[in-house]
């Protein structure tokens, strides 16, 4: 037993000195987060709609990663190595329409529609939709981001009558803060949503077109408060991809909320192409780090007092200090990451 100790010990300390040896300038550490099909999907396919000929070369990258990480069953997971759900596969799905041609995905595309004929018994849209809300697994707001995204593709109808499968949230957009008090999803992609099914859903209520500019310049000047300096929307690359795609839908793709979240976009990429699934978790990596090494045995050295010192120092600097512009959390909260526009939860703060 003295001898197994030891062994403990002695792997215990090696741990903490590689933890250590991993720990980035300024006392954090970063992490890694996989590439994501559903991100890359939504990324590439925003791109395209704000201007296809300037990205071009960002959009085919995307849409080779796809082609090279697609299951063998024909479908997409949200990561390389899960497994293919619906809703991904069919931003996927989605997302291979906007090829310019210099590739061919037909095959691509063969597979996943046999793949979705056999997960939901056809392609078309009731049926697909139909499938969408029975799995109970995302929120409305993302069923119906993926029923639109659909719709902008043209996919599962050869006409517009996929709009009439989108069923944006009845949240209307103010620029009073009471207004996005008591939502619980993602307020930017809600406003979003409304703008884009106002304008393009072709069975909207003629009474209620007359105001579609009111609407519009309101929910403008909100989703213009709600974007952080660095272009993103929720701290949140996939949130970001569905609200540009939307708002370029409306015919504007040089706007000023465009530009900014298209560069968020760019400045994203990996070198293979790929988005990833989220922005790296370095406030969750580190709180988890530092309960790791803080849980050693005492006595601990004054150096080592000092090197959590300073990362403890540098979760500090990260709590929130005032009401949150998007979920209007109280002061005192952290996010999952230090980047401009993440959103306080309760996992991140109860880990810091």
């Amino acid at each position: 037993m003295t001898v197994a100790a030891d062994i403990v010990d002695y792997t215990i300390q090696n741990t903490q000195t590689h933890l250590l040896q991993l720990r980035r300038p300024g006392g954090h550490w970063q992490g890694h987060v996989t590439s994501s099909a559903l991100t890359t999907a939504t990324a590439v396919f925003a791109l395209a709609t704000i201007d296809r000929q300037l990205y071009q070369n960002l959009i085919e990258g995307g849409l080779q990663w796809l082609m090279d990480h697609q299951n063998q069953d024909g479908g997409w997971g949200d990561t390389p190595k899960s497994q293919s759900r619906l809703t991904t596969t069919l931003l996927c799905y989605s997302a291979l329409t906007v090829s310019d041609g210099s590739f061919t995905y037909n095959e691509t595309v063969s597979r996943t529609e046999a793949w979705i004929e056999r997960t939901v018994g056809s392609l078309h849209v009731t049926d697909v939709t139909r499938a969408i809300l029975a799995r109970q697994s995302h929120p409305q707001c993302v069923c119906s981001a993926v029923m639109m995204m659909c719709a902008l593709a043209k996919r599962l109808s050869p006409k517009a009558t996929v709009w009439r499968y989108v069923r944006p949230p009845s949240f209307r957009p103010s620029v009073r803060s009471q207004a996005i008090q008591n939502v619980d999803f993602d307020v930017p992609l809600q406003i979003a949503l409304r703008l884009v099914h106002r304008h393009c859903h072709k069975g909207y209520p003629p009474g209620k077109q007359g105001r579609s500019g009111n609407a519009l310049k309101k929910g403008m000047a909100l989703l213009a408060r709600l974007q952080a300096d660095n272009g993103a929307f929720s701290g949140s690359l996939t949130s970001t991809a569905f609200v540009l795609m939307n708002l370029a839908a409306l015919g504007d793709g040089h706007h000023r909320i465009i530009a900014q979240g298209a560069s968020y976009l760019v400045d994203s990429v990996r070198d293979d192409g790929s988005w990833p699934g989220e922005m790296p978790l370095c406030v969750r990596t580190t709180s988890l780090s530092l309960s790791a090494l803080a849980a050693a045995e005492p006595p601990f050295s004054d150096a080592y007092k000092n090197e959590l010192n300073i990362t403890r120092d540098w979760l500090l600097t990260l709590q929130e200090t005032l009401t949150h512009p998007v979920t209007c959390a109280a002061p005192g909260g952290w996010s999952m990451n230090d980047l401009p526009g993440s959103l306080p939860n309760a996992y991140d703060t109860a880990e810091a």
